[in-house]
C-alpha cells in the first residue's frame, strides 16, 4: 500500500478512482487500508492489537505550505485499538514526530524495561517533556518546537522561522536588515541549537560505537578464542 511515485496502480484498478494519478494512488491506498481492516477484524488477535498508521513524509500537493522545510514533514500519526475507546477522537496538539512512536507504544503497553529512543511518549501527561521534532533534508538539520523552526547547516545557524504565522517560511527572523530581526531571536536560535547538537552528537556517537541499543538488550557474543592448558595448570591463550 503506497501513494508514492510513480503512482502505479495494480492491474485492474486503473480508472477506478477519481482525480489525477496522485489522487488515484491515494484513493487506492485508502481502499487497500479499508480492505486490510476488513480482513484482520476477523482474526482472533484483532481486538488485542494496537495499530499504528504513519506516513514517512508529505508528497507533492496542491498546498504550497506542504512544500516548505517544515511542511514536507507534516504527516499523520494514528493510534487505533478496537477495544480502547479512550483513543477515539483523541488529538495531540503539540509537536510530535516519528521518533516518538516507539516511546508512545512502550508507554501504552506499560513497558518498564530498558530501551533506546530519541523521542518521548506523546501519551505522557508529563509537562516537563520538551516537545520537538528534528529531521535532516537538503544538507540541513531542522529542529522544530511548538513555535519555531530552526535550520542548521552543520556549521552555522541558517534560519529561524515562526512557521505557524509564516507557513511559507518567507521571513527568516535572523536576517540582517529584516525589520523583524532582533537580538531576542538570536537568543532563541542559540537555545534551540543546543538540544539539536546534542541529538546529532548522541546519534553519531552511538552509531560509531554500536550503542544504539541499551547494553541489557544486546545479544551476548560467544568468545572465539581457543585455550590450552600448560603443565603448570595455568590457562594460556593462543
Amino acid at each position: 500500500m503506497s501513494s508514492h511515485q510513480p503512482y502505479a496502480l495494480p492491474p485492474g484498478f486503473e480508472g477506478r478512482f477519481k482525480g489525477d494519478e496522485l489522487l488515484q494512488s491515494v484513493g487506492y491506498a485508502d481502499y487497500a487500508l479499508e480492505q486490510f481492516f476488513e480482513t484482520v477484524k476477523k482474526q482472533p488477535w484483532y481486538k488485542n492489537t494496537l495499530f499504528v498508521l504513519v506516513a514517512d513524509h508529505c508528497g507533492p500537493t496542491i498546498s504550497v505550505g506542504n512544500k516548505t522545510h517544515v511542511g514536507r514533514f507534516m504527516i499523520p500519526i494514528v493510534f487505533y485499538h478496537p477495544e480502547d475507546k479512550s483513543l477515539a477522537g483523541k488529538r495531540i496538539d503539540f509537536v510530535t514526530q516519528q521518533s516518538d512512536i516507539l516511546p508512545s507504544v512502550m508507554d501504552y503497553l506499560n513497558y518498564d524495561l530498558p530501551y533506546s529512543a530519541f523521542g518521548h511518549s506523546f501519551l505522557s501527561p508529563d509537562s516537563s517533556i520538551v516537545r520537538c521534532a528534528f529531521n535532516f533534508q537538503d544538507n540541513t538539520y531542522q529542529y522544530i518546537t511548538n513555535d519555531y523552526a530552526l535550520q542548521f547547516d552543520g556549521e552555522e545557524i541558517a534560519g529561524l522561522y515562526a512557521y505557524k504565522t509564516d507557513s511559507l517560511e518567507a521571513n527568516n527572523l535572523l536576517l540582517v536588515g529584516d525589520s523583524l530581526a532582533n537580538p531576542e531571536f538570536r537568543k532563541i536560535a542559540d537555545s534551540l541549537l543546543v538540544p539539536l547538537k546534542a541529538v546529532i552528537q548522541r546519534h553519531n556517537s552511538a552509531m560509531i560505537r554500536n550503542q544504539l541499543l541499551p547494553p541489557e538488550t544486546m545479544p551476548k557474543r560467544k568468545s572465539k578464542k581457543s585455550k590450552t592448558t600448560t603443565s603448570a595448570g595455568a590457562v594460556k591463550k593462543k
